[in-house]
């Protein structure tokens, strides 16, 4: 039984671990993002407040083209196609697949300790609610500017990686309002210390 209970906690230590250091680099790659927009957006001139969320990448449907074909012209909402290529493997592909498993229903929500810049943050779980009560995409807005005021709204998906952990996949959007939003699912590979995109697809514009 002592023996036991000392492989338990060095089990735990180890499992403590290893889930801090996968969330360090989730952080560093979301910290980059946020800071370049905060940048783009003092370039640009961009007046626009923004308050901050993220999501859980398990909320996202990814598909391993390499063990599941679709049929042609098939639809699924809410969903990002991988397939093997040059930058992701078999291997790769089931990596990132497990990464976003339907049955976990944790929440991924941005920690304030953990963001460097000062930003405005909210939880993914209230964004929700607002929508589920809204009946329509202005009720919508309504609510929102009513909570949070005259304001807009960046996302980012909880990032997934390769094997080596020198790529990731991660979404990016931002909205206003009922016809004003757009995003992009971005493939970023870790380049001298900097997190580079390499690839976008999914764009979507409203």
């Amino acid at each position: 039984m002592k023996y036991l209970s000392v492989f338990f906690i060095f089990f735990m230590l180890f499992s403590c671990k290893k889930e801090d250091e996968n969330l360090d680099l989730k952080y560093e790659v979301l910290n980059q993002l946020i800071h370049e927009d905060i940048v783009r957006d003092k370039q640009t001139n961009d007046s626009i407040k923004y308050i901050y969320k993220s999501y859980s990448a398990t909320k996202i449907s990814f598909i391993n083209l390499d063990k599941e074909k679709l049929a042609d012209n098939e639809i699924r909402p809410n969903t990002i196609e991988i397939k093997r290529d040059s930058i992701f493997s078999s291997k790769d592909l089931d990596f990132l697949v497990s990464q976003t498993s339907p049955y976990d229903s944790r929440n991924f929500d941005l920690d304030k300790e953990k963001i460097k810049d000062k930003i405005e943050i909210v939880k993914g779980s209230e964004i929700t609610k607002i929508s589920i009560e809204s009946k329509s995409v202005d009720d919508y807005w309504i609510k929102f500017r009513k909570k949070y005021g005259n304001k807009c709204l960046r996302s980012y998906s909880e990032p997934i990686f390769n094997l080596k952990k020198n790529i990731c996949i991660i979404r990016v959007s931002e909205s206003c309002g009922p016809l004003w939003g757009g995003g992009f699912t971005g493939i970023y590979k870790k380049v001298n210390g900097t997190w580079v995109i390499i690839d976008s697809f999914d764009h979507w514009v409203s």
